[in-house]
């Protein structure tokens, strides 16, 4: 049972919306717990609907045991009646005795031969005395109702208690199953940073990766990043299999080379560059210029930032060539599409060449993936190479 004190600011709750709350018409009633023992009267405090009282009613049927007089709770139990009797549970315990028990029923009786069997309280040292009832067949009957009764009265404070130790469990249970979950099942978390040139398609491309089924119309609707944003999603990003991946994406905008670079310096483990033939989101043709920017972009922030002996270097190294979706109406690996996958070879043979060649030297896992993040096209092979070149690196 949960401590009286902690369940103290949810009784006056409990006692509000209790079933003699809840009917206008029906008794009260009130909530009772014992703050003190005296010689010849028992301390309560007396809760209604919203006040607290103290409260001291004399006792001529029991004897408070000196050692048990004083300030506190002996019980630690609740009255959920009009009128608390805590003798028959006083006396159980050996803090009281019977003043006549010739005259005391026989379950007041029981109880204090049930404390001095037990040498409770001031019976300690005592000898063993029998049970006596007046009529055995029906005492056992008369206490089994009374029993019935006291847990039906005792529910709603049984219910509260058992309602809190649950959700305290279960949110012990959730947090050690997450931390196992983290420690033993999920190898490690991945830092990844993502390089492109501005309306490259980076954070299409994080999106999908975040939510495989994400609508293309959300994607197409998604602004260019026009400067730094460190952007560390909270959830990861999912892959399903033993290499669970917990990534921290961090979006930087290619077109500011300073700032990128300055990027470069973080902790991160995979380094992820997103080119594009065109910064138009529905342009067709190629974009010169643009796609001589981002050569730079790969010369400077790539293989400058890997050969430099200052710099970090990544696990993992990727080129993804995105909206292959403006170039074929067919995926990448399909053979209708392979006349667009040359075309795509010829353009970016400068950029995928440098990283490629960046890679080796440093004994760096690369890849280049061809896909399209609006048509969903070979974005998963980004979570699956760096699964494979990351974790299998043991």
């Amino acid at each position: 049972m949960l401590s009286r004190r902690k369940l103290s600011g949810l009784l006056l709750v409990m006692v509000a919306l209790s079933p003699g709350r809840l009917g206008a018409q029906e008794k009260s009633e009130d909530l009772f717990w014992i703050k003190g023992l005296k010689k010849n009267a028992i301390e309560y405090e007396h809760y209604t609907c919203q006040l607290s009282n103290p409260l001291t009613r004399p006792i001529s049927d029991i004897e408070i045991w000196d050692k048990a007089i004083g300030p506190g709770d002996p019980l630690n139990y609740f009255f959920w009646h009009d009128d608390p009797k805590p003798a028959r549970q006083l006396l159980e315990i050996g803090f009281a005795r019977l003043r006549s028990p010739e005259n005391a029923s026989s379950d007041l009786r029981n109880a204090q031969i049930k404390a001095q069997n037990l040498r409770l309280g001031m019976w300690k040292g005592g000898t063993s005395i029998a049970q006596a009832t007046d009529n055995p067949s029906a005492e056992s009957g008369g206490g089994r109702i009374a029993t019935v009764v006291r847990f039906i009265k005792n529910v709603p404070t049984l219910a509260w208690a058992l309602l809190g130790t649950l959700s305290v469990l279960g949110i012990s249970v959730a947090q050690l199953g997450s931390f196992l979950h983290k420690k033993y099942y999920i190898e490690k978390r991945v830092n990844m940073l993502v390089i492109g040139e501005e309306a490259a398609g980076k954070t299409a491309l994080l999106l999908r990766l975040h939510d495989p089924r994400i609508s293309p119309e959300i994607l197409l609707g998604t602004q260019p990043t026009m400067a730094i944003v460190k952007s560390r999603l909270r959830d990861p990003i999912p892959y399903s299999g033993r290499f669970q991946i917990y990534p921290q994406p961090v979006d930087v905008p290619g077109s500011k080379y300073g700032m990128a670079l300055d990027s470069l310096h973080d902790k991160y483990d995979v380094l992820l560059i997103v080119l594009s033939h065109n910064k138009e989101r529905a342009a067709k043709e190629p974009d010169v210029e643009y796609i001589a920017h981002q050569l730079e972009l790969v010369r400077i922030l790539v293989a400058g930032a890997i050969d430099s002996k200052r710099m970090r270097k990544p696990k993992a190294l990727i080129l993804f060539i995105s909206k292959f979706e403006l170039l074929s109406q067919l995926p990448p690996w399909d053979s209708g599409a392979a006349a667009a996958r040359r075309r795509v070879d010829v353009i970016f043979g400068g950029h995928i060449t440098t990283a490629r060649d960046a890679a080796k030297r440093n004994n760096i896992p690369f890849t280049n993936i061809v896909g399209s993040s609006v048509a969903n096209w070979n974005c998963e092979s980004v979570t699956k190479f760096i699964a494979d070149s990351i974790y299998a690196r043991r």
